[in-house]
């Protein structure tokens, strides 16, 4: 399944259609914010999820940048997998 990106937008369609999208506008120069997920009513509907958030991971991952999840299901993702919580924004005072 390829994604097209559009800017700080990847996103999905079919038969012309939009079937899932992912935002991540850029905070600053090293944070980008996961802002929205959103997947049409499918039975794959959570694959589909963590596919275009994993293309995110690998785009933040090249671009040397952090994530900031905003939206439900990247903040469980972060909160529950160790593996992708290295993607963390890390606060700092």
């Amino acid at each position: 399944m390829e994604f097209q990106r559009e800017g700080q937008r990847l996103f999905l369609t079919e038969q012309d259609r939009l079937a899932a999208e992912i935002t991540f506008p850029v905070v600053n120069d090293h944070t980008w914010l996961v802002e929205h997920i959103w997947v049409s009513d499918r039975p794959d509907k959570r694959q589909l999820a963590r596919q275009l958030l994993d293309e995110v991971l690998n785009l933040a991952d090249k671009a040397h940048v952090d994530l900031l999840p905003l939206d439900p299901f990247a903040r469980h993702t972060f909160a529950t997998e160790p593996a992708v919580n290295k993607y963390r924004h890390s606060y700092k005072e």
